[in-house]
């Protein structure tokens, strides 16, 4: 069992994989500031859906891929800090 995770500005996506015709979609709202929140949310969803413990389900995974647009939506919203880097 598979699951994969985009965090995006608005909404968290998840995606789980039980096999090759077995894949299902879920959503979560981003809480900015904390987007663990919407990863959280997310998983008791699926754990819902599955009808086991968030920890069942997540001890039950072959694979956990985790990726995020944050720190990109940020950078193009111009909400990012003023940053420089030094290199020699």
């Amino acid at each position: 069992m598979e699951i994969a995770i985009d965090v995006g500005g608005t909404f968290t996506d998840l995606v789980l994989r039980r096999g090759a015709d077995d894949i299902r979609a879920y959503k979560s709202a981003t809480t900015p500031g904390r987007i663990i929140d919407g990863v959280f949310d997310g998983l008791e969803q699926i754990a819902a859906d599955l009808g086991v413990s968030r920890r069942k389900l997540i001890s039950g995974l072959s694979r956990f891929a985790f990726g995020t647009t944050a720190a990109t939506n940020a950078i193009l919203e111009g909400k990012a800090a003023r940053t420089g880097l030094l290199v020699t």
